[in-house]
């Protein structure tokens, strides 16, 4: 991955900071810098386009189908979160003045709580992720949850594109 730390092809287990590092890199694949969120930070969306519904059937089977560490590890994108959340909040409030302060809730929630949500689970993944290959099935966690979301947005972003040309 070309974002990854080099970690060196090896079963020794990544020093806990290198560990964190590696996880932490992860933050270049987050879907904040992805076309829809650009453009719903800016203003371009529709109402309908705002009230496009996210179907995660991956996530979530990932989530349980996957040992409980890999879904903490998946988790860890709110590491990437708070500043993107007053971002939105900021964007849904100027832009999307249609949306009350109700269904602005869970981002505001998100301020605080991913901070220590975060922290909490990066303390579980390096504890519990001794070995080179559970460190490697974490950050592949954290990575496939970036996916998702990126790939999530791709969809999204795709037909909004098919509803502009039409429109």
């Amino acid at each position: 991955m070309e974002n990854t730390p080099e970690v060196e092809a090896t079963d020794t287990p990544l020093t806990s900071e290198a560990f964190v590092e590696a996880l932490r890199a992860q933050s270049e694949n987050y879907h904040h810098k992805h076309p829809f969120h650009i453009h719903m930070n800016t203003g371009r969306l529709s109402r309908a386009q705002i009230h496009v519904r996210f179907a995660v059937d991956a996530y979530v089977t990932f989530a349980r189908t996957r040992p409980w560490i890999e879904a903490v590890a998946a988790s860890l994108t709110e590491l990437f979160a708070p500043d993107l959340m007053q971002e939105r909040i900021t964007a849904f409030e100027r832009h999307y003045t249609w949306v009350g302060p109700a269904g602005l809730t869970y981002l505001k929630t998100r301020l605080t709580q991913a901070p220590r949500d975060a922290t909490y689970a990066l303390d579980l993944v390096t504890r519990y992720c001794q070995t080179h290959e559970q460190q490697q099935q974490a950050i592949a966690a954290l990575e496939f949850k970036c996916d998702v979301l990126w790939s999530m947005l791709d969809a999204i972003h795709h037909t909004l594109q098919g509803e502009s040309h039409n429109a």
